[in-house]
């Protein structure tokens, strides 16, 4: 396991976990995977030197929905800061319930948001199962856990300009794979899953996503607190990251 984070770590991070291979593991979300990335997020945080309230990962609940109860989670998480999911059931009397108050159509919220991999909510990461990209594993769950541990003060000021908080929260969830990737686990690449594979229409199109960083890419190469203002990459500098990190997770101030 990483026990010192270097810059070369930190550029490794940065660039992501790309693959030739078709899929990642078929058993990459088990509860002995998901265990052993929490151990890597605690040993992440203790390289940044952060003190954090980490036993909230055992109050974490990872849940698997089909692609039209994903969308109605989403959909209503959306629209509702105090949002609590209960089950299945709930979710969906809640959302077509809202949808018909509203004279919104149920097709249209599909459209709009079941086409998404994943979401937090309370103390649930929600995967939708029908639509997560084959190649994609364990870092899926580690992104939206970061939004998890994310202080709410310093996402609620990122979230004030265009860019939000999510190439700053993929940069940390990447730190914890390669983390987890450097653990003694057997075929632990492919458990992580991947940011980036080839013949892809997911880094065509989309703007959040490039075919050089990934998932995330276009948020990360363009996110300021990357770079300076001649374009140097700071994300390589451990001390620096370290400062970025009790921002990100405490609100401390980077000066």
């Amino acid at each position: 396991m990483i026990n010192e984070l270097t810059n070369i770590i930190l550029q490794k991070t940065f660039e992501g976990f790309k693959t030739e291979n078709e899929v990642a593991s078929s058993d990459r979300f088990s509860p002995q995977n998901i265990e052993n990335l929490y151990n890597a997020i605690k040993q992440m945080f203790k390289l940044l030197e952060i003190e954090i309230d980490l036993t909230k990962l055992k109050k974490i609940n990872v849940l698997y929905l089909d692609r039209f109860n994903f969308g109605c989670v989403f959909f209503l998480n959306s629209c509702f800061d105090g949002f609590v999911y209960q089950n299945e059931c709930d979710t969906r009397c809640k959302a077509t319930d809202f949808a018909k108050k509203n004279n919104i159509d149920m097709e249209c919220v599909m459209n709009l948001y079941s086409k998404h991999y994943a979401c937090s909510n309370i103390n649930n990461v929600l995967i939708n199962i029908d639509f997560v990209p084959k190649q994609i594993g364990l870092h899926l769950i580690c992104h939206e856990i970061m939004h998890y541990l994310a202080s709410g003060d310093a996402v609620k000021e990122l979230r004030k300009e265009t860019m939000g908080d999510e190439a700053i929260n993929e940069f940390f969830a990447r730190l914890a794979t390669t983390i987890f990737n450097s653990m003694d686990v057997p075929n632990n690449i492919a458990i992580s899953g991947y940011t980036l594979w080839n013949n892809e229409d997911v880094f065509n199109d989309h703007s959040d996503h490039s075919k050089t960083l990934g998932l995330y890419g276009k948020l990360m190469a363009s996110e300021k607190y990357f770079y300076d203002e001649k374009k140097y990459p700071k994300y390589k500098d451990v001390d620096y990251v370290k400062r970025l990190a009790g921002f990100y997770f405490l609100n401390r101030s980077m000066n």
